[in-house]
């Protein structure tokens, strides 16, 4: 599915040019992990769901703080961090 606009759509909730590539950069590696799915079982119909997973996840990212952000780009740096 293409979504017509996705830079505009992305800025228009993310102004900051670094979060809105960044979260553009997420979109692109994994949304297809859902969409795939998403449209083999709903075929057309999945297209509405998607849109509305696009707006969850710009939310959440719009509401992410800061200093939460930059910890997530730390972490993706170092991706032992955890262990």
């Amino acid at each position: 599915m293409a979504i017509e606009d996705l830079d505009g759509v992305i800025r228009a909730v993310l102004p900051d040019p670094h979060h809105a590539s960044t979260f553009r950069l997420r979109w692109d590696r994994w949304s297809h992990d859902v969409i795939d799915p998403l449209t083999r079982v709903y075929g057309e119909k999945a297209d509405a769901l998607v849109l509305r997973l696009l707006d969850l996840a710009l939310a959440a990212a719009a509401r992410r703080p800061t200093d939460l952000r930059t910890l997530d780009e730390a972490r993706l740096l170092t991706p032992d961090w955890l262990q």
